[in-house]
């Protein structure tokens, strides 16, 4: 895609590739240059998860702003990890949680998620199926500008953290 006047409006593209797409809910267009100038990525640190082996980029001003707290749900078996803004704990603070799932808990519990909020499969080995989601319900004090501020910041890298998943 080329051009100099793209605007704030969706314009209609066209791409082509090999496979078979009809089973994926959606497609995320990954920007690496603007008329064939490179466009350079943001400092990342990564996670990375030894337990199940994947890894994750977070932003750099993440670095020693978060927490990560792990639990299993006793339904689904399922276990999750959720990313916690260490400034906004008092008030929950998660700015998003992964899930580690079993293929059949993935199957019976997803339709039901997906009805009343965001969640992504982003990825797949074996019998565990790996999501993310962020929280249902406002995780900081918005009476308090700074402590708003930085979750919102935080919680605004999201659609970036989520295409970064990597299983190593």
């Amino acid at each position: 895609i080329e051009g100099d006047d793209f605007g704030v409006h969706s314009l209609p593209f066209t791409s082509l590739g090999s496979g078979d797409f009809r089973a994926y809910e959606t497609v995320i267009l990954n920007v690496q240059s603007v008329n064939r100038q490179p466009v350079s990525e943001a400092a990342s640190v990564t996670y990375k998860n030894s337990k199940y082996n994947f890894t994750l980029q977070l932003p750099a001003f993440w670095e020693g702003k978060y927490t990560v707290k792990s639990s299993v749900n006793a339904l689904s078996g399922a276990e999750h990890f959720s990313f916690i803004d260490s400034a906004n704990i008092a008030y929950g603070g998660e700015v998003f949680t992964l899930g580690v799932w079993s293929k059949q808990a993935w199957k019976e519990s997803s339709p039901s998620m997906r009805e009343v909020g965001r969640i992504w499969k982003i990825g797949e080995r074996g019998d565990q199926v790996f999501s993310l989601s962020p929280p249902g319900d406002v995780q900081y004090n918005p009476e308090d500008e700074a402590l708003t501020e930085e979750y919102t910041a935080m919680s605004s890298y999201i659609d970036v953290i989520r295409t970064s998943f990597k299983l190593q």
